[in-house]
């Protein structure tokens, strides 16, 4: 099996449960934070096939933003939204888990930074050696 379906595989099979799960686990349990967890997990699969540092640091760095903007929201109180968002707003606090993607968002802004620095590094390494050739 080549590595392109393997990690095809993997992530498909990383979202369908990811899918189940998210209408199996309700608001208030403890597991909530596990669809969005398994959702966001189906992309490092395809993110370590490609091998794109800077898409993997701009993915982490996107889930991060988009957990602190759940956390964000969770902050104010309610009533300083209009009541037709209020719906969408109770939504996204109570079935999104902030934790589940500032956590997923750091390890793969950790992960791509440290990548891009060393694919740097090596390209100014190579540009170091061919200028003294």
């Amino acid at each position: 099996m080549t590595r392109a379906k393997l990690a095809t595989i993997i992530s498909t099979v990383l979202w369908l449960v990811s899918i189940a799960l998210a209408f199996l686990i309700h608001a208030g349990e403890p597991l909530i934070w596990l669809p969005d967890f398994l959702l966001l997990a189906g992309f490092v699969p395809l993110l370590w096939l490609w091998r794109i540092p800077i898409l993997t640091l701009l993915f982490g760095l996107s889930n991060f933003a988009i957990g602190a903007f759940i956390l964000l929201l969770a902050s104010f109180e309610p009533g300083t939204f209009p009541k037709e968002s209020l719906p969408m707003l109770n939504h996204l606090t109570t079935m999104h888990s902030w934790q589940a993607w500032m956590a997923v968002g750091l390890v793969t802004s950790i992960w791509g930074l440290v990548t891009l620095v060393m694919q740097i590094v090596r390209w100014v390494g190579s540009r170091n050696k061919r200028s003294k050739d």
